[in-house]
């Protein structure tokens, strides 16, 4: 809650429908005064007495400002981004408001949008309304290891691993997990939208293009920390690299 005599600057659409909905309650309930509930929920006073006199056509909508979307189409836009973001194809967000002209113009639904895709007010407003989505960096990630990281491969994986395990009892200091990164002139994707919480987001690029230095991170189950291993592509060791 703000401290006392601060007053929160507000600007259309940095609140959701809920906190709206819910400041608008309190006041009708007496709860809360107007100048209370906008220090605290950052609604401004003047939309507070809109929504309670009635005089906004739709509830949680500004004046004449709606959404152009039932909240049911909202999800399945959802849906289908998540869905694509999985398959490693996700919607950009331009991609995105794209995908929303077309649907406006296919399903004649009224709208304000210009120049063949909706306005960035249209996403803002998108995203507030839907928290579930966000803007990602996605990994650059090839089609050979899109198509060979499977359910099968990684049991294959894993039971080998025990059997090593087992047959040859390793202490921990002996087991050493090692994970490589490099620096390419494969291009890096832009952003992408995805479902927040996923720990892998990835995107189809074109092949390792260009020459890559690979760079190998290692570290036991003890605890024990090898410095990085530098690969350089090259026929003959030059003690310049060094």
């Amino acid at each position: 809650m703000p401290y006392k005599g601060h007053r929160r600057k507000s600007t259309r659409g940095d609140y959701g429908l809920s906190v709206l909905q819910e400041a608008v309650a309190k006041v009708q309930n007496g709860e809360l005064s107007k100048k209370k509930a906008e220090k605290i929920y950052g609604v401004p006073r003047r939309t507070l007495s809109r929504h309670i006199k009635g005089e906004v056509r739709k509830p949680g909508n500004l004046g004449r400002f709606g959404c152009i979307f039932s909240t049911e189409f909202e999800e399945a836009i959802v849906m289908h981004a998540v869905k694509l973001q999985r398959m490693l194809f996700g919607l950009s967000t331009m991609d995105l408001r794209k995908l929303a002209f077309d649907i406006a113009e296919n399903q004649k639904i009224p709208n304000s949008f210009k120049n063949g895709m909706a306005g960035k007010g249209w996403l803002r407003g998108f995203m507030v309304r839907n928290p579930d989505l966000c803007i990602r960096s996605p990994e650059p990630t090839s089609l050979s290891r899109a198509v060979g990281f499977n359910r099968p491969r990684v049991d294959a994986f894993y039971k080998l691993y025990q059997e090593q395990l087992v047959s040859n009892n390793f202490t921990p200091d002996r087991i050493f997990n090692v994970d490589e990164t490099g620096l390419t002139a494969v291009h890096k994707p832009g952003r992408i939208l995805a479902k927040k919480g996923d720990k892998q987001v990835g995107k189809i690029t074109s092949a390792e293009k260009g020459e890559t230095m690979t760079v190998l991170m290692a570290m036991s189950a003890s605890g024990i920390y090898v410095p990085p291993m530098l690969i350089f592509k090259r026929r003959r060791m030059n003690d310049l690299l060094l």
